[in-house]
């Protein structure tokens, strides 16, 4: 699963870090109202994000649990458990408890819209904080970039889930760089490494960390159960041998040991199959050198005006594709995911 950096900066403090000598009076106004507004977009998406998120892993264990419970209580009694009759009614509440859990996470999607949201509300942010005609000397050019802003603000707040995946086949392009523009603000290079590239590279390296582990400790329960069901059915086969028509005792508990293991082994898949730990590592690791080359090229080089937007620019391209590729690894995840 995916969260947001913690302890995002909001966007009009982010603006008193700035040097807004160039833009007009009327500019600078309407750049600070449009940061305040897209914040607030923000944080209330990234809310919504998070309790739907949380909210869609506790359906997903319980789904693997209550599944799986189910199953082992149809095994029991196939093993000639004797099993009471209020048991039996629990249990298949459990089994359809299993089954309206697993459709409620195949089909709630609301979390994926609210967090796509959220993405995007940063990526317009700061995609306008390193739009160079920002910075230029006309007025004019400036106005052009926050009304389109505005316009794009009003699209993302009417987003939805079929919006998503349409962006995924997409082509959407951020700001071209235009060697004409002004010089960039002197402050806009420090603030841009240390707060959008630094904290989302020590996220990526927190996040690759967290699914490390998750997955070193769910990766060999499979094939662990896979070996114990063959060495159970083994076992049933062997006493079979040794002490044949026997329809009760060590022997049909071994064969329902050999039918229940992988089922347990099945939740831990489920569990995998939604949060992608390998995957997902790999990704985060990935995208934190990356982030972590492309600042030390911002601040160790001394390059012209055109090279530093095209860094920048380089470096919200890095973060959308990132976001992209966690999108489409969840749109395409099993059904549970």
């Amino acid at each position: 699963m995916k969260s947001a950096p913690t302890e995002i900066t909001p966007y009009p403090e982010l603006l008193d870090r700035v040097d807004l000598a160039t833009l007009s009076e009327v500019n600078r106004a309407e750049l600070r109202r449009l940061s305040h507004e897209i914040f607030r977009h923000y944080r209330g998406s990234d809310r919504a994000a998070v309790r739907g998120q949380r909210r869609h892993e506790i359906v997903v264990v319980l789904v693997g649990v209550f599944g799986t419970l189910a199953i082992l209580v149809a095994l029991a009694e196939l093993a000639r458990v004797p099993i009471p009759a209020s048991a039996e009614v629990i249990a298949v509440g459990i089994a359809a408890a299993g089954v309206a859990l697993g459709l409620f996470a195949a089909l709630q999607h609301s979390w994926l819209l609210r967090r796509h949201q959220a993405e995007r509300y940063q990526l317009l942010m700061w995609g306008l904080l390193i739009d160079p005609h920002l910075w230029s000397p006309s007025a004019a050019a400036a106005a052009a970039v926050l009304t389109k802003v505005e316009a794009n603000l009003r699209r993302l707040q009417r987003l939805s889930y079929k919006n998503v995946e349409a962006w995924l086949d997409g082509d959407e392009r951020l700001s071209e760089i235009d060697e004409r523009a002004g010089p960039s603000p002197p402050s806009l290079t420090s603030l841009y490494c240390e707060v959008r590239l630094r904290g989302q590279a020590r996220y990526f390296s927190d996040r690759s960390r967290s699914h490390r582990r998750l997955d070193r400790w769910t990766r060999r329960i499979p094939l662990s159960a896979f070996i114990l069901s063959v060495a159970a059915a083994l076992g049933h086969f062997a006493r079979d041998v040794v002490i044949r028509d026997s329809e009760v005792g060590v022997g049909l508990w071994l064969l329902c040991a050999a039918a229940g293991i992988p089922i347990l082994a099945g939740a831990v898949r489920i569990i995998r199959a939604a949060l992608e730990p390998a995957r997902n590592s790999s990704r985060y690791h990935g995208k934190h050198k990356l982030i972590e080359g492309l600042i030390r090229r911002i601040q160790h080089e001394d390059r012209g005006t055109g090279a530093l937007f095209r860094d920048y620019l380089h470096g919200e391209q890095l973060l959308e594709a990132e976001h992209r590729e966690w999108l489409r690894l969840m749109v395409e995840s099993e059904w549970i995911g």
